[in-house]
């Protein structure tokens, strides 16, 4: 703008477009280049810059001027778009299924083998009052469970763990736990990384969700740190177990006691806590119809209707699917980020560390040949060896051959025969 083939360019046009409406200003160019407005859309002067308006110019067909993108018409009307979108996704929805997986922690006896059961089991296979599963969980198991919900199959694998009072050392169970779930994480990423990948998505393998079993009545120390532990490696949502020995009085108070104790801890969760009854057994209800629950002296307690039972199914199967397949991605790229930088970042020192583990290495072989050579010299190995070898007899000659073939006839000392002769006689 400041070169001299400019200085006879006097008007000059921007055009704005914001939303619908469309503003022009003219600029005048005085000879050293640098431009001030000098009109608006209404006509006004703004301050700092002269008037240079064109004297003939039409400030209304301006104002009526309209660009082809304002038109609601210029672009031709895609009706179905959205129906085409929803039945496509719809068939691959049904052709594929949906994957969830669900992992049970907690402290033992609490019911976690159960409420897999009651969540995703449609129908007992027992008679009545038979428990589902007596024995107690000892390692960690994966049960793959098939259910159809709403002609949608899904596909849900079912991760329950030993309980942390089963084992003497707590730790180590909770090591375990936070091992099996990032083993999961580094299988995905292995996956990823295939050159030819096998039948199961990456992106199906890890943890969607853990519940994690807080007993009743009392949060315990043990269970602030295993949630420190699992916090960052899936979404957790905190389960009351045993509901039915609370009143309702005490589950809202304990509710509220395990959301500010998390919060003063820092510990997120995925869900505010939901208090759960889980049962194994099959009991009759009042209007005499067969029901998950628990049959005391005061009455039965059913699963599905005086516990959160129905708000979890509900969470995990169709409302927070969506949201915690997202939070697996979100910690799964966590992971593999920071295993990313393990790899490929800090060479200098990982160059160091190798060096120094040669050189070490080095050293510890010197040391031992030096160790070797020196008991070999107090024992007399090498003494031994060269008496060996000068002890070594020569090896028999093969007979020599003449030139037709035949043997030579070796020429014998007279004064050898001598000695024989007079051995001979003697």
């Amino acid at each position: 703008a400041t070169s001299a083939n400019w200085a006879n360019l006097k008007e000059t046009s921007h055009q704005i477009k914001r939303g619908t409406q469309v503003e022009l200003a003219f600029r005048q160019l005085p000879a050293n280049g640098l431009a001030k407005p000098c009109a608006t859309l209404d006509g006004t002067v703004e301050e700092g810059g002269p008037a240079g308006v064109p004297p003939n110019f039409d400030m209304d067909q301006l104002k009526n001027h309209k660009s082809p993108f304002d038109e609601e018409d210029s672009f031709p009307n895609l009706e179905g778009i959205r129906d085409g979108i929803m039945t496509q996704r719809m068939e691959t929805l049904k052709n594929e299924g949906e994957y969830l997986t669900v992992m049970c922690v907690g402290e033992a006896g609490v019911g976690k083998s159960t409420l897999l059961q009651n969540i995703f089991s449609k129908k007992f296979d027992l008679e009545d009052g038979k428990p589902a599963r007596v024995t107690p969980t000892v390692g960690i198991t994966s049960r793959v469970v098939t259910l159809t919900v709403d002609s949608v199959p899904f596909y849900v694998q079912c991760i329950d763990t030993p309980g942390y009072g089963d084992t003497i050392d707590v730790k180590k169970g909770f090591c375990k736990i936070v091992a099996f779930i990032e083993e999961l994480y580094e299988k995905a990423m292995r996956e990823e990384m295939r050159t030819t990948r096998s039948g199961v998505a990456h992106e199906h393998l890890g943890v969607d969700v853990i519940l994690y079993f807080i007993a009743p009545h009392r949060l315990k120390g043990l269970d602030l740190e295993m949630l420190r532990m699992l916090q960052g490696k899936a979404a957790i949502i905190p389960i009351l177990s045993k509901a039915d020995t609370m009143t309702l009085a005490e589950i809202r108070f304990f509710k509220k006691s395990v959301i500010e104790r998390l919060e003063e801890e820092g510990i997120k969760v995925f869900h505010p806590p939901l208090a759960i009854i889980s049962s194994p057994y099959v009991v009759t209800s009042k209007d005499g119809s067969k029901v998950i629950g628990r049959e005391y002296l005061w009455g039965t307690a059913e699963c599905d209707r005086d516990s959160d039972l129905p708000q979890l199914r509900r969470l995990l199967i169709a409302e927070g699917l969506n949201e915690l397949q997202k939070s697996k991605r979100l910690y799964y790229e966590k992971y593999r980020a920071g295993k990313l930088r393990d790899l490929h970042g800090n060479v200098v020192l990982r160059m160091f560390r190798f060096a120094l583990r040669t050189v070490l290495q080095a050293g510890i072989l010197a040391g031992t040949v030096y160790a070797l050579h020196k008991g070999a010299e107090k024992s007399g190995v090498y003494d031994k060896v060269l008496l060996l070898g000068d002890a070594k007899e020569p090896e028999p000659q093969p007979p020599r051959r003449g030139f037709f073939g035949g043997p030579v006839k070796q020429k014998t000392d007279p004064s050898s025969k001598a000695g024989k002769s007079t051995k001979s006689k003697k």
